[in-house]
């Protein structure tokens, strides 16, 4: 069986930001690696007229994981010194009808 996810991060985001379509919805991406970060907050920075950035334009949230739970993957880099990009974003505008 093919596998169906896509292999860029820039995709992945893309497609979930779509489908984020309410005003005052949330996104939080955070990686331990860097390229992927940036890749993630590029996409989104593109839609500027969507989002704002909560810790400033084109900024990493620096604050810790704003909702406290913790993958293991994010414990882990934490606990050996790694660190993680986090960004977060809440919608601003609805998106537009499809048509």
């Amino acid at each position: 069986m093919a596998d169906k996810w896509p292999r860029t991060p820039s995709v992945i985001v893309d497609r979930s930001l779509r489908s984020l379509g309410r005003p005052g919805g949330e996104v939080l991406v955070q990686s331990d690696v860097w390229d992927v970060a940036l890749d993630a907050m590029e996409v989104i920075e593109r839609r500027d007229e969507w989002f704002a950035n909560r810790a400033g334009e084109w900024s990493f949230w620096r604050q810790g994981n704003p909702y406290g739970v913790r993958s293991w993957r994010e414990q882990n880099a934490e606990e050996t010194g790694l660190d993680i990009w986090r960004i977060w974003y809440e919608r601003t505008l609805a998106a537009a009808p499809r048509g």
